[in-house]
């Protein structure tokens, strides 16, 4: 049930990250607005931001008294605050903003390797600029968007802040349970077992 568990997250957050991040990497890949470059220096800062603090910033925005149930309650959409910490949902929500940096700079790689005369020349023979997207970008950029799916993947299933932190140790995944098997129930030879399915 964990590793299932453990998969199924990787996924949803993987494939989500990757819609949300495949037009940004699009319009860094084709703007010429002076807003691309401090958009491309703000993905890369976020890098530099270590991980639990991103994590412990999410659950000031997740509580209950947090952002989101605060604006939510203004605009009339709930009466009582929803619950996002200590669930899949909010553990998913996390992940997917820390897989976003990384998933956009790899899609916007692929997008840059694309040769641009072959959507001019799509244009030319009569196609939109929707068509062309889709006749001529996007099957090019697959290879692209499996390796970012492949990326955001990996980096799902061996998370061990946001499950801890976010999931309250009510969301166990394989990095957090692998931790409890080797420090709380001293069982090694499972944690072994563990460590060699998450690798």
């Amino acid at each position: 049930s964990i590793l299932g568990r453990t998969m199924m997250l990787g996924f949803i957050a993987s494939a989500s990250a990757v819609l949300i991040a495949y037009p940004m990497a699009y319009w860094l890949n084709r703007s010429h607005s002076r807003w691309r470059s401090i958009c491309v220096a703000t993905i890369v800062l976020s890098f530099f931001v270590i991980t639990v603090v991103r994590v412990f910033a999410w659950t000031l925005v997740l509580g209950r008294e947090g952002f989101v149930n605060k604006v939510l309650k203004a605009i009339g959409f709930i009466d009582q605050p929803l619950q996002f910490l200590y669930n899949e949902m909010g553990v998913t929500l996390v992940l997917i903003h820390y897989l976003l940096p990384a998933v956009t700079l790899v899609l916007a790689t692929s997008l840059q390797r694309i040769d641009r005369t072959l959507e001019l020349a799509s244009q030319n023979l009569g196609a939109n600029t929707v068509e062309t997207f889709f006749a001529v970008t996007l099957p090019l950029s697959i290879p692209g968007i499996v390796a970012a799916l492949t990326l955001a993947f990996a980096l799902c299933i061996s998370t061990f802040t946001t499950p801890v932190i976010i999931g309250g140790g009510r969301v166990l995944l394989l990095a957090n349970t692998l931790y409890d098997t080797m420090f709380t129930s001293m069982n090694f030879p499972f944690a072994s077992a563990l460590a060699i399915i998450t690798l």
